[in-house]
């Protein structure tokens, strides 16, 4: 029998200690609140034989074997070192760590004292985790060729002053964009190295990322072949949450990728999916699926239900609980390798993120190459009287300077040109042809050098000439920046 302590007393503790009342392993012994009033009426709800106010305290119980911990996120390394230093075995709430190197900390401390530690990833533990994996092994849609995790909420109810919004620990890459992180490390696990970052989006709110979507690649060049995945997440929009996964020859549908508990098996009808189609008949069969053939008979959608056991806890709870009577420092289904490896990717991805400093600009300054976005902001700003573009530009150079300590390579005028052909190109366009005849050859050569461009961008990469080809247009159309500046008038 485990005996718990909860370190916590919100919401997420609630539920865990919910979970643990249906299972036979383990009871809860202790809980730890910030003060004694609310210790008080956790274990009101869930009975224990110890009640704190201090989590030093809690550690020090000598018939305490494991601890739950669900502080906030900024808290977790701190207690969980602390727990492991005391003996104690640790289950801590998603995200483990705010950064690669408090993973490395737990990481350490775990191994040197082969002492369990485990991010509750529950989405690692679900019963229908065990079909997905079962559908990906057995290789039923072919080799995975692209994944898609998205997961957007409208969480308008979270109070500003929000520990999510704080700027050290807050953003929803850390709180809901963590899941999947975790689904898309699972599954390019066989082969592929960390991903290239090829294109990010992000909504900011003061200083976290409200909404952030990056388009990444995985790579396998010994066996030639590669994964593009899509990462998206929100606190301030809803869309489905589901996690897509494309195969050769079909694809994996899971709602609710947080919660999963159904999916879409989707297969197309082939020569090389032969053996896929026996092998998802068999599955049907031992868990109870069904199949819906399409109307033009090339594809077989197989749609499976499975229920928890208990709840989306639960699983987690019987996994550590295993991991703990059989003498193991690390599960083999969430080693601490994979928390480390999931915070490297959030932190990739929030390195990405603008700065908003600037009028409310979202701008994010990357070695040789500065993203703006094309937001409100951007042509509130243009829109006033001025050279605002060079005003802006102006504003670039100085930041980078500050950020990178040298120079950016790109002359103020080729930057406030592609700032304003990239906000302005449906204008640019519009206009370009009534007055084309009045100038002549110029304006007939600048429409001409601008046919490449056929709509405005929500991001404008401007990049050194090294990293953005088209930096030697934008610096050829620098002689033609008055014309620019009187097509588009005082946005100039």
């Amino acid at each position: 029998m485990i005996r718990w302590g909860i370190i916590g007393g919100g919401n997420i503790a609630h539920r865990f200690a919910e979970s643990l009342k249906h299972f036979e392993g383990g009871e809860l012994a202790a809980v730890s609140c910030r003060t004694q009033e609310k210790a008080e009426a956790f274990s009101r709800e869930y009975p224990c034989r110890y009640i704190y106010d201090d989590y030093d305290r809690l550690l020090e119980n000598e018939e305490i074997d494991a601890v739950y911990i669900g502080l906030p996120h900024g808290l977790h390394c701190q207690w969980a070192v602390r727990a492991m230093e005391a003996g104690k075995a640790v289950l801590c709430e998603k995200p483990a760590v705010l950064n690669v190197e408090e993973m490395k900390e737990i990481c350490r401390i775990s191994k040197e004292r082969k002492i369990l530690f485990m991010e509750a990833m529950k989405t690692r533990f679900v019963p229908i985790h065990r079909l997905i994996m079962t559908v990906l092994e057995q290789g039923l849609i072919g080799r995975i060729t692209k994944v898609e995790a998205s997961l957007c909420n409208l969480s308008a109810q979270r109070a500003p002053d929000c520990y999510l919004y704080d700027s050290q620990q807050g953003g929803v890459l850390l709180d809901v964009g963590i899941y999947c992180a975790s689904w898309i490390d699972e599954l390019t696990r066989d082969g592929y190295g960390m991903p290239e970052i090829r294109q990010t989006a992000f909504r900011m709110k003061d200083q976290v990322e409200s909404y952030a979507k990056c388009w990444l690649l995985y790579r396998d060049d010994a066996e030639d072949r590669q994964i593009r995945a899509m990462l998206e997440c929100a606190f301030d929009e809803k869309k489905p949450r589901k996690l897509t996964i494309f195969g050769e020859w079909g694809t994996i549908e899971v709602p609710e990728l947080h919660r999963p508990q159904k999916m879409a098996v989707t297969e197309i009808l082939c020569e090389e999916s032969r053996e896929g189609q026996a092998g998802l008949d068999a599955l049907k069969v031992e868990w109870g699926g069904t199949c819906i053939p399409a109307e033009d008979g090339r594809k077989k959608t197989f749609i499976f239900e499975v229920p928890y056991e208990v709840d989306d806890f639960y699983g987690q709870i019987v996994h550590f609980t295993r991991c703990l009577n059989e003498g193991l420092w690390e599960s083999p289904v969430m080693p601490p390798e994979a928390s480390q490896r999931c915070i490297e990717l959030i932190e990739m991805i929030r390195d990405r993120r603008p700065d908003n400093s600037y009028h409310g600009i979202s701008i994010q300054y990357d070695d040789r190459i500065v993203r703006v976005r094309t937001d409100r902001y951007l042509f509130d700003f243009l829109g006033r009287p001025g050279n605002d573009s060079l005003e802006l530009a102006d504003h670039i150079h100085k930041t980078y300077k500050e950020k990178w300590n040298k120079e950016l390579k790109i002359s103020r005028e080729s930057l406030s040109v592609e700032i304003l052909i990239h906000a302005y190109m449906d204008t640019v366009f519009r206009r370009m042809d009534v007055i084309v005849d009045k100038i002549g050859g110029p304006g007939r050569q600048l429409k001409k050098t601008l046919e490449f461009l056929e709509d405005s961008t929500e991001i404008i990469d401007c990049g050194e000439r090294e990293v953005d080809s088209n930096r030697v247009v934008f610096d050829n159309l620098v002689p033609f920046r008055k014309i620019l500046y009187k097509i588009l008038g005082d946005k100039a």
